[in-house]
């Protein structure tokens, strides 16, 4: 009788793990105003809605979207508004994987 109880548990358990980890990993965003870049060293400066600058650099394979068109790093100029995907690495430095612009 004390069987059916454990065995209960273990599915519970084993379940539980299982939507753990096959749970999607959240990318870090951050959206803002761009506030300076340097087109040479494919770095650049955000400004968030709260005052907190974030500091990039782009990726090797990193996209840039203007207006959800295909674009080059070294089109985006200061003053456009950016929503910025990026991971940090082993330095603790936010690498950009994407950068949305929108322009009117």
């Amino acid at each position: 009788m004390n069987r059916i109880p454990k065995l209960y548990a273990i599915a519970c358990l084993a379940l539980a793990l299982l939507l753990a980890v096959s749970t999607p990993v959240l990318a870090n965003e951050v959206q803002g105003t761009l506030v300076a870049i340097d087109h040479d060293d494919f770095t650049f400066t955000v400004t968030d809605n709260q005052g907190a600058t974030h500091e990039f650099q782009l990726r090797v394979d990193g996209n840039v979207l203007i207006n959800d068109e295909e674009r080059s790093f070294w089109d985006l100029v200061v003053g456009d508004q950016l929503n910025v995907t990026y991971e940090t690495d082993s330095l603790y430095r936010m690498i950009a994987t994407e950068i949305r612009c929108t322009r009117e």
